[in-house]
């Protein structure tokens, strides 16, 4: 988890592109890099003894690596190890942690929540923890580089000329809260309607694991809905993610 908040403070939380920062990326790159091939020289030896690579995504790759027309060498083995941290177990994880922790405040949406998780309503479930994202999502910006000269809101008061080479930093979480795009931004809506998409993402950049994330997240805080929980210690952020969530677990009482 060093290494991939390292990453991905570079990534996501570095728009002047400062040094250090960059530096201390480049460095845990380098030990996952290294770590990764120990692993997978690892699996590759299990499997040239006719052992199974392992049935976990690491063991797959690797086995995937016989088929010709996957060009999955070692580096681009490495760069799909190293997006799966950065990218999914490190958001989902944090995701979960903020929308558990933004329903702790809010005992009548915890309540709907717990109602959806109990049913099986899967859709109901992950309206009010999608809206909880909204509030705490695990990205509060992205930061990205103009490739070409273009007009940003062509045709409106708001127009703009982004310059080639400029860096262009996208408030996402302010934009959630945009009452031109979502109605009664403030207020905390269970039954909120469809709104754009602030959490993954819309159109050809949109994320590409939505669907694995969104069933992850959903189920592992329907696991934790099932169980009384309180927060056992405070919950500490670094740069809005949180690195710590203490929460103490007892049986759910009936109720009445």
């Amino acid at each position: 988890m060093r290494w991939v908040e390292a990453i991905g403070r570079d990534i996501e939380r570095n728009p002047t592109g400062d040094s250090e920062i960059h530096e201390e990326a480049r460095a845990a790159a380098a030990e996952l890099g290294g770590y990764t091939d120990t692993m997978v020289a690892s699996r590759r030896a299990q499997r040239s003894s006719g052992r199974m690579a392992g049935d976990d995504v690491l063991g797959r790759l690797v086995a995937l690596q016989n088929v010709a027309h996957l060009r999955l060498e070692e580096r681009r083995l490495r760069e799909v190890l190293l997006g799966l941290l950065v990218a999914g177990v490190e958001p989902i994880a944090a995701s979960i942690s903020l929308a558990l922790g933004e329903l702790i405040d809010r005992p009548g949406a915890l309540q709907v929540a717990r109602a959806a998780a109990a049913s099986g309503d899967d859709d109901k479930l992950w309206a009010v923890l999608r809206e909880a994202l909204r509030f705490s999502p695990p990205r509060l910006m992205l930061a990205r580089s103009c490739g070409q000269s273009h007009h940003l809101a062509q045709g409106t008061a708001d127009e703009v000329v982004v310059p080639a080479g400029a860096t262009v930093v996208v408030a996402t979480a302010a934009a959630a809260f945009d009452p031109a795009r979502v109605d009664e931004p403030e207020h905390f809506r269970v039954d909120r309607p469809e709104h754009p998409d602030f959490l993954f993402g819309e159109g050809p950049h949109a994320c590409v694991a939505r669907h694995v994330a969104t069933a992850a997240v959903r189920e592992a805080c329907k696991a934790l809905l099932g169980h009384e929980f309180h927060l056992s210690g405070p919950l500490r952020r670094d740069g809005g993610r949180p690195i710590s969530f203490p929460v103490g677990l007892a049986p759910l009482r009936a109720a009445g």
